[in-house]
């Protein structure tokens, strides 16, 4: 199974190569991961014991999502003009 919305316990920065964004629920060789500049392979041991659980920020891969990427972003309401 595709998931296109991944859950908070998949790593967002898991894809595949043709859609960044979809993502199988279980360990896929099909599977990159996006955390550096250029796509990189991951081994299926490594997808079971961090990518595919909520242990995903202790990867050394793994780097923070900036917040507008992240699921339940609101984005800050303008500032309103300074009065003249």
């Amino acid at each position: 199974m595709v998931e296109q919305s991944a859950p908070n316990r998949i790593c967002p920065l898991l894809g595949l190569a043709e859609d960044r964004e979809a993502r199988f629920t279980y360990p896929e060789a099909a599977h990159l991961c996006y955390a550096a500049d250029r796509p990189d392979t991951i081994p299926l041991d490594h997808q079971a014991a961090f990518c595919l659980t909520q242990n995903h920020p202790s990867c050394s891969r793994y780097v923070e999502p900036p917040p507008e990427q992240q699921a339940g972003y609101v984005p800050p309401l303008p500032l309103a003009p300074e009065p003249p």
